[in-house]
């Protein structure tokens, strides 16, 4: 509240000589003039342009002192528009004394000839006409606002400043006047057009917000004015700028309301969201432990979607393979106001490659009716929100290496791998073991195998590569063969068997099963290789230990082979002995490996019990026995003399 001081001044500039005021703007204030306080109130403000809002003033004290508020507006040259709607002069002392608020001398020096706009309320402002015809341009043709419900307010030519003075000097003083040829118009708000803004349809509109008078209002057009979604999109609202920039959020068929005195022309351009996609997820193996793969494929439904909502999906693979929708079973139609979960289709796996390896593509969309434009949309499958994708189902595919030996599987075999537990039915075969490089100078293999590894030099087998396995993995491997040199036996002795004279060989080996046999052989040293005569541990009275160790090719067996020779096939003299492993290695194929020979010299005496081959000088069995019987002799002599003694003397006696 602003109050002025009782004054009897004849120059009591309020407001004056305020150069940077371009708008007085009092709608909520209050504003209690005494005395002569509304003399020259605005005097010289030239840059002022609009006054409005100056209601409620209490001005009951104007006119104590006779001035009133003479020449308000003097020397307001710039003054364009003076709103005296809800001003009330009507508890004045005089209510005239606002007749001569305008400059009084017309062709002064400071006009009001840029005035253009004067709108007046239902309340009597002034006593006299003149107050307007001899104030201001009393032929200044003059256009009254009019209103029509619905559009914007339009001019209509009223009279000159005379008419206007006597309309509001009368008892319905209300009106809304702009000076004719001013260019100035009321405010209105115009929607002119409608833009689909990346979908199709939309066109012009005529709607109209009357803003002159208060608030206005449209009602916004129906978004079934668009003819097609944006791809991929349904519609939201409208906005004015089409990048949705323009602040306004605009919804169909809603009345929107404006302040007064907006004065805009709108075109709408359609706002559009994306429309719910789904998103695609890679197909799942399961792989049986008998039958065939089966494969399971899910599809993530949007978190909301709309009645008639149907969501579909098809694959196709490298192979040529098409599944759905073609098949017709690849379509969910979501219940109406339900919310997201998931929805599974079984694939065949022939529908998702040809081949292992083939790529396959998984393409998801939805068809449903935009609520807004009750338009049918579709949308494009995309890698890039998920609802399209490509792949391969996981797969082994084995091949085999002898690596430097021969037969080793043929081909390769493959599977697909089970998502779960990352195996699968491709199984290591067990029935075709390889054979170890040949020695070219003995015809045989010193080479046993023992597995499988990815790596050709490995030097010991991939246990979950062993024959028999079934293996885990994605893509291509190539397996090779792993080849342990055979050991030869070790600490060989002989001994000659007492009740029989045969020859038995001893000595330890590292067998892999105990099926696998040491040959040990005999034959003067000297002869020709033809006179070797061998026995194995797989023969009568041979044999391998009966410990408890297991048999793996890393634990020491002792073994025993027996020759079944008497005395007169191996008489006494000097014998070469050999002995060698001979396996199938840890998987007991038909492929035999041997060893190499262990060989020793060994001194072989004549037909004895007992007598160890210890490789010495033998002691001559003939001899020993000589010097027995000769000492056994002249004992029984001596015994005997003595007794024949001993019966002499008791003859005697």
């Amino acid at each position: 509240m602003i109050t002025t001081g009782e004054t009897d001044s004849t120059d009591n500039p309020m407001f004056n000589d305020m150069p940077a005021l371009t708008t007085f703007d009092t709608t909520n204030g209050n504003l209690e003039l005494w005395g002569a306080a509304g003399n020259r109130m605005f005097y010289g403000d030239g840059a002022v342009t609009d006054i409005k809002g100056m209601g409620d003033w209490d001005v009951s004290h104007i006119g104590h002192y006779g001035a009133g508020a003479t020449q308000m507006f003097l020397g307001c040259i710039r003054l364009k528009a003076i709103d005296l709607t809800n001003w009330n002069n009507s508890h004045a002392v005089d209510w005239g004394v606002f007749d001569s608020i305008f400059p009084t001398d017309f062709a002064s020096s400071t006009p009001l000839h840029n005035l253009q706009h004067l709108t007046f309320g239902p309340t009597r402002i002034f006593k006299y006409p003149q107050a307007l015809t001899n104030q201001l341009d009393g032929n200044q043709r003059w256009d009254i606002v009019t209103h029509t419900a619905n559009k914007c307010a339009t001019l209509t030519y009223f009279g000159n400043t005379a008419s206007v003075a006597a309309h509001v000097t009368s008892s319905n003083p209300a009106g809304d006047f702009y000076r004719e040829g001013s260019g100035i118009t009321p405010p209105c708000v115009k929607i002119t057009s409608v833009n689909a803004n990346g979908g199709t349809g939309g066109g012009s509109v005529d709607l109209q917000a009357d803003t002159s008078a208060g608030t206005g209002s449209v009602t916004m057009p129906s978004a079934t004015m668009i003819t097609g979604n944006k791809a991929n999109s349904l519609w939201d609202h409208w906005d004015t700028n089409s990048a949705g920039t323009g602040g306004n959020n605009w919804p169909s068929n809603r009345t929107v309301y404006f302040p007064k005195d907006t004065n805009a022309t709108y075109t709408l351009y359609a706002q559009w969201r994306a429309a719910p996609a789904p998103k695609a997820n890679r197909p799942t193996v399961t792989v049986p432990t008998s039958g065939s793969p089966t494969t399971r494929l899910t599809v993530d439904n949007p978190a909301t979607h709309y009645n008639s909502e149907v969501l579909h999906v098809a694959a196709s693979s490298a192979g040529g393979a098409a599944w759905c929708p073609s098949s017709g079973g690849c379509t969910y139609t979501y219940p109406g106001g339900g919310t997201g979960g998931t929805v599974y289709w079984t694939p065949s796996v022939g529908e998702l490659q040809a081949d292992y390896g083939d790529t396959y593509t998984i393409s998801t969309w939805v068809t449903l009716t935009d609520p807004s434009t009750t338009r049918a949309v579709s949308t494009v499958p995309s890698t890039t929100n998920g609802s399209e994708l490509t792949g391969i189902l996981p797969y082994a595919k084995v091949g085999f290496d002898a690596n430097g030996g021969t037969g080793a599987p043929a081909g390769t075999v493959q599977g697909l791998v089970d998502t779960a537990s990352g195996y699968t039915r491709v199984t290591v075969p067990t029935g075709t073991i390889p054979i170890g490089a040949i020695d070219s100078g003995q015809g045989v293999s010193h080479l046993a195998f023992i597995g499988w590894s990815t790596s050709s030099t490995a030097t010991a087998a991939d246990a979950t590569l062993n024959p028999g396995k079934q293996l885990g993995g994605i893509g291509a491997k190539t397996l090779y063969a792993v080849w342990k040199t055979v050991a030869t036996p070790t600490n060989m002795g002989a001994v000659r068997i007492a009740s029989n004279n045969q020859i038995r060989i001893t000595g330890s080996a590292t067998p892999w099963a105990s099926t696998d046999t040491v040959t040990a052989c005999v034959k003067p040293t000297g002869s020709a290789e033809t006179a070797w005569q061998c026995a194995n541990t797989g023969s009568a009275d041979s044999q391998w230990d009966a410990t408890s160790l297991s048999w793996n090719g890393a634990n020491t067996h002792t073994w025993a082979v027996t020759l079944p020779h008497n005395a007169d096939t191996i008489r006494a003299g000097q014998y070469d002995i050999k002995a060698y492993l001979g396996t199938n290695g840890p998987w007991q194929a038909s492929n035999t490996a041997i060893s190499l020979n262990t060989t020793a010299s060994l001194r072989l005496s004549g037909a004895q019990s007992g007598l160890p081959l210890t490789g010495g000088r033998p002691q001559r069995l003939a001899t020993l026995m000589a010097g027995g019987i000769g000492a056994t002799l002249l004992l029984l002599a001596a015994v005997t003399c003595l007794r024949n003694q001993r019966r002499k003397a008791r003859h005697s006696r």
